[in-house]
């Protein structure tokens, strides 16, 4: 449900050497140094820092021309020279800006596969995230994307104008091989999950509005749970609305025993697919587990680490005490069921509170009760969108950012990866 990501080799050492000369602002017409996008999750884009971005035309542009020049600079001469035949298609002065845009992120989509970057999976995210805002009609003001726009269809000649630029691609991850989504359902069934019911059916039961997340204040969101007996599980669904459509929306479901986690999303050939309120969707449409690698939403289990999958907000209904009685928890370390590129809840981490702290995390934070902190050696994503909101705003229960924990909070944020 929640997701992000980042680069790493050698492309990294590059980023890290131009954030200590200075990048540009976005939309002040500077040239961009460095990819503004940390990471995504449900279609939603947050800044390396953790905060959610208002996506703004300019932004767009700017973006875009940067994973240009970046792509084309990995890319060997074969591909530069295919790429240069391409290119002119989406240059011409005859498209509208939208339309160039759209091209652009057609262009992004046909580099990311041909040269495929480390992070391939993560950059086909972000892309997919600018490329699904593209169907909204922008604002000529350049005004953030908030959703309720009027959609943006391109004319059949332009249509066929791009043709070429996603010509043998199925998406972005053409080069994954992934499996239909009714399989990755048996297999989350056979590892002991329970798969989650068609959305729209009368087992998903409403616990209520989420009026203080941390994933996005665009959008209005709702929990649903569907409690499973058998097999012994819970599965929690985050629909996140505006208006009478259900942008975003991301299932996460658990098998008690077996400790295994299964993830779906509202996306289509790794676009997040709008489902208008009251529809009946079947399960068969969402995407699901491999397949969800370089889609929109981002990667799930950047965030989603730890004792269980699930992300809780204490005082919240996405939390105790309004899921209380609901299986929270694995009786074992979770597995996720995802694709093997990502990352596969290594943990648990150790991080005892110094001998001078008058407060203990661990004291909560253990097996048998909410559960232990996983790995944070390389759980960036964990630390910006989890850990420290969460420091800040709901830990501990009760007492949030409390002076007699922030010792042992310093430990746990000194563990984390410095960006």
């Amino acid at each position: 449900m929640w997701g992000s990501s980042r680069r790493g080799g050698l492309v990294a050492l590059i980023i890290s050497i131009t954030l200590a000369v200075g990048a540009s602002v976005p939309g002040q017409g500077a040239e961009l140094l460095v990819d503004p996008i940390g990471g995504t999750g449900h279609g939603v884009l947050f800044d390396p820092s953790g905060r959610e971005i208002n996506v703004t035309p300019s932004f767009i542009r700017e973006v875009q021309d940067f994973y240009i020049r970046r792509l084309t600079a990995e890319a060997d001469p074969k591909i530069r020279k295919e790429f240069d035949k391409l290119r002119p298609i989406v240059q011409t002065e005859a498209l509208s800006e939208q339309a160039r845009m759209v091209g652009n992120g057609e262009l992004i989509a046909w580099l990311i596969a041909r040269v495929r970057p480390a992070d391939a999976a993560a950059l086909s995210g972000k892309n997919n995230v600018l490329r699904t805002l593209l169907r909204r009609r922008l604002s000529p003001l350049n005004q953030p994307i908030i959703g309720d726009e009027p959609v943006f269809v391109l004319p059949n000649e332009l249509l066929a104008r791009f043709a070429p630029l996603s010509a043998g691609l199925e998406g972005v991850n053409t080069f994954v091989q992934v499996p239909e989504p009714a399989s990755y359902a048996k297999e989350c069934a056979a590892a002991g999950v329970p798969v989650p019911p068609d959305w729209g059916d009368k087992r998903w039961v409403s616990k209520g509005l989420v009026t203080d997340v941390f994933v996005s204040g665009v959008f209005e969101a709702e929990v649903f749970v569907y409690d499973s007996t058998s097999p012994a599980g819970l599965c929690i669904a985050l629909p996140r609305s505006k208006g009478a459509r259900t942008e975003l929306l991301g299932i996460i479901c658990s098998g008690k025993e077996s400790g295994k986690a299964c993830f779906w999303d509202n996306q289509e050939k790794d676009m997040t697919v709008a489902i208008p309120k009251g529809l009946f969707k079947p399960l068969a449409s969402f995407a699901g587990g491999p397949e969800l690698e370089g889609g929109s939403g981002g990667i799930c289990t950047s965030c989603h680490r730890g004792e269980n999958p699930f992300i809780i907000h204490p005082r919240t209904n996405l939390g105790l005490p309004n899921l209380a009685g609901l299986k929270l928890k694995t009786d074992r370390w979770y597995k996720p069921l995802v694709a093997a590129a990502w990352p596969q809840n290594p943990g648990p981490g150790s991080y005892a509170a110094p001998a001078d702290s008058a407060g203990d995390c661990a004291e909560c934070h253990t097996q048998s009760r909410v559960g232990r902190f996983p790995s944070l050696e390389a759980a960036s994503e964990f630390c910006e969108a989890v850990l420290k909101p969460a420091i800040a705003r709901t830990m501990p229960t009760g007492r949030p950012g409390h002076a007699d924990y922030a010792a042992h909070a310093r430990v746990l944020l000194d563990a984390c990866p410095k960006i």
